[in-house]
């Protein structure tokens, strides 16, 4: 193929969507296998025209240039120059659309590892997720290039300085950022129990240094933060979604906490189970389990 030029890439652009409507699954099939050999081969015959006019078409008014853009780029994520210069500011702006985000995050997946420039891009547009199950797309790929414990704080500080709005999304973003898998794949895995486990441990150093990497032993501190900031905001903020998104990662053990915390924990387990929100109600009651669960 000799270099392909705008028009090319806007004729698979048209070719993309007529095989989204597709209703014969096979075809669909094998009209996206050829229409992948054919992207790849543009990219191949002219790089540096793949790279302006996807920059172009990500970074658009025309959603389905942008969706098509978004569907090149993750093919090509390994073929293309690197993710800089126009490609990055048109990633940047796509995850500030809520229309195009998921499938951007998606794209950038494909990377080894996401420029700097895209940690608040991503972070935000975790936060923006209103699906929880969605917000792991934004979250997961931040932890994997700039370390869990660096996405966490971030978020604390989102918890503790955003509005009400953005505290509950950052809520949600933190059980992905506690439970997803870190790099390399065979790391060891932090879900919800074993953050709530870990932080009521017994921690004879606690408060001391906890050096820079992610491994678990060296997040108590972290954890603890976290718990604490947990708490508070559910006691102190009366916002619906807030404690809505606070209440599930909290843990109801006092060995949780400081001192100087604990007795906050009583107010938060009083205010859950008289909250006029059944959701909030039945949920701490799971949390206390059945030893500790209010008759009737």
């Amino acid at each position: 193929m000799q270099g392909a030029d705008a028009g090319h890439w806007a004729a698979l652009g048209r070719r993309y969507h007529e095989m989204l409507f597709e209703q014969d699954v096979f075809r669909r099939a094998e009209r996206e296998r050829a229409l992948q050999g054919e992207v790849r081969a543009a990219a191949a015959a002219s790089p540096e025209v793949a790279e302006r006019w996807l920059a172009a078409a990500l970074g658009g008014d025309d959603p389905r240039a942008r969706w098509f853009a978004v569907f090149a780029a993750g093919l090509l994520a390994g073929a293309l120059p690197r993710l800089e210069g126009p490609m990055l500011r048109a990633a940047c702006a796509a995850l500030a659309d809520r229309r195009a985000k998921l499938d951007v995050a998606g794209a950038l997946d494909a990377l080894d590892a996401m420029p700097p420039a895209l940690f608040w891009p991503m972070l935000k547009a975790a936060v923006d997720e209103p699906n929880p199950s969605a917000g792991r797309l934004f979250v997961e790929p931040c932890v994997w290039s700039f370390g869990r414990r660096r996405v966490v704080e971030a978020l604390l500080t989102i918890v503790e300085e955003g509005d009400n709005r953005d505290k509950a999304g950052a809520l949600r973003a933190l059980a992905w950022a506690w439970g997803v898998d870190g790099r390399p794949r065979g790391a060891e895995r932090l879900s919800r129990a074993a953050a709530a486990a870990l932080a009521a441990a017994p921690a004879p150093a606690r408060g001391g240094p906890e050096g820079d990497d992610d491994a678990l032993h060296h997040l108590r501190g972290l954890l603890e933060r976290w718990q604490c900031l947990l708490l508070k905001t559910f006691v102190e903020n009366e916002d619906l979604e807030v404690r809505r998104n606070a209440l599930p990662s909290l843990s109801v053990h006092e060995a949780s906490y400081p001192a100087e915390f604990r007795p906050l924990l009583a107010e938060a387990i009083r205010i859950a189970r008289e909250h006029p929100d059944e959701a909030i109600r039945r949920r701490i009651e799971e949390q206390l389990g059945p030893e500790r669960r209010r008759p009737g």
